[in-house]
């Protein structure tokens, strides 16, 4: 079957591959081939193959070459194979930034097994381009760290709240904040990041945890000394999506069995202290963490939430003047 498939390989490069008119009939004809090769490889499992002689056979010719790394996308996307030698995986990945495609590369880095990766290289390059998803994804699967890059985002975040009061972020920094956001979601489910499966019986109770203590976490930066920056900065860059995770979190069972009833009272008390005793947020971003905190108070049986007194007076107290306020501008 090789032998054929080596035949059919040399005689479409060589016997049918046009040999004068534009560039893009050779694009294409290399485009018929390649996709076709490709499946065959795949199908007689000839990874060796695929990444060893029939990468050097198109290597010979820069147009194939690209078409080539080109092709390999769409496998990769769809999970046909996650091992790639790690001198294709360079020519992947440079071909990908030369030709600007680093949402493509971001996506595609995070399907493959991380043992095939050139680690420093991979590392040295997403800081550079900043493709986060991607190192959230090395850290947690390879270093098993779920924090480091959490901590640099949120870095990231606060240095624009601080240049801008929050106002503004760029597209980039939204999708970067957002990913960050869906990796804490992803964790305290308990799925690995980002395309991973669950995470291991041994690891995800404990994980569950380090997220929300790193969320809890008591310290100062910046933000005019205010404590529980880690939760602060998040809470700031998007209020809904954040209860939408927390949300999401208490109405998993594994995450409720993991995560004490203390352990989740502390927590909600945390965000009634940060969110009720900070001017920076508005009256929309409170009510929202009021509206996730009433419906968790209406829940059967709930055990997580508890107010005490003086806060649970913070939030009538706002509730009425803001009845008060919204009454004086409807007239």
């Amino acid at each position: 079957m090789v032998s054929v498939l080596h035949a059919y390989l040399n005689y479409s490069l060589n016997n049918e591959c046009p040999q004068s008119g534009k560039i893009n009939l050779l694009k294409q004809h290399y485009r018929n081939v390649l996709p076709r090769s490709i499946d065959y490889y795949l199908l007689i499992d000839s990874l060796n193959l695929l990444f060893g002689v029939i990468y050097e056979f198109f290597s010979k010719d820069s147009i194939a070459h690209g078409i080539y790394l080109q092709s390999l996308e769409p496998y990769i996307l769809t999970n046909r194979f996650d091992t790639i030698l790690p001198t294709v995986l360079k020519d992947f990945i440079n071909y990908c930034i030369d030709n600007n495609n680093l949402n493509q590369l971001e996506q595609c880095l995070d399907r493959l097994n991380v043992s095939c990766l050139d680690l420093d290289q991979i590392i040295e390059i997403t800081r550079k381009y900043e493709v986060y998803m991607t190192l959230l994804h090395i850290y947690s699967k390879g270093f098993k760290d779920f924090t480091t890059i959490l901590k640099e985002i949120i870095e990231k975040l606060e240095d624009i709240f601080i240049g801008n009061n929050g106002t503004s972020y760029s597209t980039k920094m939204t999708l970067i904040g957002n990913q960050a956001l869906v990796f804490i979601q992803t964790i305290l489910v308990g799925d690995m990041y980002s395309f991973s499966g669950r995470l291991s019986y041994d690891m995800v109770h404990f994980r569950r945890n380090e997220i929300v203590d790193f969320l809890s976490y008591l310290h100062l930066r910046r933000t005019g000394g205010l404590l529980y920056n880690n939760l602060r900065i998040l809470l700031y860059f998007n209020t809904q999506n954040f209860f939408n995770l927390l949300t999401m979190a208490f109405h998993n069972e594994e995450f409720l069995y993991d995560i004490d009833t203390l352990t989740r009272r502390i927590f909600c008390d945390i965000l009634l202290r940060v969110m009720v005793g900070d001017v920076q947020f508005s009256s929309h971003q409170i009510s929202i963490l009021f509206n996730c905190l009433s419906r968790q108070l209406a829940k059967s049986g709930q055990q997580h939430i508890f107010v005490q007194g003086m806060l649970f007076e913070q939030v009538i107290n706002y509730l009425q003047n803001l009845d008060i306020y919204l009454e004086l501008n409807i007239k």
